[in-house]
């Protein structure tokens, strides 16, 4: 409820904005992740109870300071994931992969620990809400999509991708969409 501008010209830190919002939690900006756990570790996820989701959409996330938490504290009902195959990893970046970014590590992983945590859903405020999570396809070749589907197994083993059935849509916690080179003529 509070905004910079209430502040005078005093512009606050990404992280010293969002210690405003969370009483319980202090946050401190994380260094690039190296693919070996969640970018933001241990995840105060209790923090996220009563935030509300909007209309926002949080455009190249993977660049934020804490991709996905930053996100999701702020209410957004979408990220961004530009996600490259390489060496067989799928890895994040926009003009290139960054090394050790892995999509399962920032993504897949943190996104299952915070719908296991909320019983089925990204926010405890609105249970029903679908978090769009847009795949950006940097890499045009079948092996990305593989990798992809691959590497989202954990969230729809636990039932937490939307998908159609009998031609119709049933929507659940995450509807993961593709965009960019995604071989659209494979996905269903």
């Amino acid at each position: 409820g509070v905004s910079s501008h209430d502040l005078g010209n005093s512009v606050l830190r990404k992280e010293d904005a969002l210690n405003g919002l969370l009483q319980t939690t202090v946050l401190e900006a994380q260094s690039v992740n190296k693919g070996s756990s969640a970018p933001l570790s241990p995840w105060p996820l209790d923090s996220l109870n009563s935030v509300l989701p909007v209309s926002c959409h949080s455009h190249n996330d993977y660049d934020q300071n804490i991709p996905v938490f930053a996100a999701l504290a702020a209410g957004c009902i979408g990220i961004e994931a530009d996600v490259w195959l390489f060496v067989g990893n799928l890895l994040l970046g926009h003009l290139l992969p960054t090394l050790g970014r892995t999509f399962q590590a920032q993504y897949v992983n943190p996104l299952k620990a915070i719908i296991d945590h909320n019983g089925g859903s990204v926010y405890k405020s609105r249970p029903g809400q679908t978090l769009v999570l847009l795949v950006d396809f940097k890499t045009s070749d079948n092996g990305t999509l593989d990798a992809v589907v691959s590497a989202l197994a954990p969230l729809r083993q636990a039932g937490y991708l939307s998908r159609l059935e009998n031609g119709a849509f049933v929507k659940k916690a995450i509807t993961v969409v593709a965009s960019g080179s995604a071989p659209f003529d494979r996905i269903k």
